[in-house]
């Protein structure tokens, strides 16, 4: 996967600065972009608790992922797509299933593939297949 058409996505966890906190994560996205010479093709951003992903600005990115329009998701951090470690788990599979990379400022490319993951939580769990 070599695409560069990022999406940008920012949330505020409340309405609390809401604007100064999703202006803020933007730049930074943008600015991160392009830094990687990333091809901006949208941005959507949510004001709310992450504890679900039926958010509106989600759902905007969703929709452009279906479309085959987006390779990346770019994010300030990982709790920016929410708090649900099972929503996340599941989310990512979408994001596999549709090619798209997920990517953070703070982090860089996050691995989709969950067999790490669950072998750093539950070692020896792949020994014997």
């Amino acid at each position: 996967m070599d695409g560069n058409r990022v999406w940008l996505y920012c949330r505020a966890a409340s309405k609390e600065k809401s604007k100064e906190i999703l202006w803020t994560q933007k730049r930074k996205l943008e600015r991160c972009a392009k830094r990687h010479n990333f091809k901006i093709v949208g941005c959507s951003s949510d004001i709310g608790g992450g504890l679900t992903l039926d958010r509106q600005g989600l759902l905007e990115f969703h929709i452009a992922m279906e479309e085959g329009q987006v390779d990346i998701l770019l994010l300030q951090n990982l709790f920016r797509l929410g708090q649900d470690l099972d929503a996340i788990f599941q989310y990512w599979q979408v994001l596999r299933e549709h090619n798209v990379r997920l990517c953070t400022v703070t982090n860089g490319e996050i691995s989709l593939d969950i067999d790490p993951i669950l072998s750093g939580i539950f070692p020896g769990i792949h020994e014997g297949r």
